[in-house]
């Protein structure tokens, strides 16, 4: 992230987290979030849910929510 101006995918593809998972996540994003305002990058998170498992899709909309950062929801 030392680079300005690079492109950023993030898949996160995971069954199953917990909170301290979560809070890990969240600080990711918000790294990602810095790199793409202040250095010009441009990032996106792929994530992939569970199409039965409506709690994993507002999860992803929960951390979609507030940041600059494309999220595309994706279901499998």
């Amino acid at each position: 992230l030392s680079e300005p101006g690079k492109t950023i995918q993030l898949n996160f593809k995971l069954e199953y987290f917990n909170t301290s998972a979560s809070r890990r996540f969240q600080e990711i994003i918000d790294i990602l979030e810095e790199y793409q305002i202040k250095k010009k990058g441009k990032v996106t998170v792929n994530w992939y849910y569970d199409k039965n498992s409506i709690d994993a899709l507002d999860a992803g909309n929960d951390f979609s929510k507030g940041v600059r950062i494309k999220f595309n929801m994706i279901p499998v």
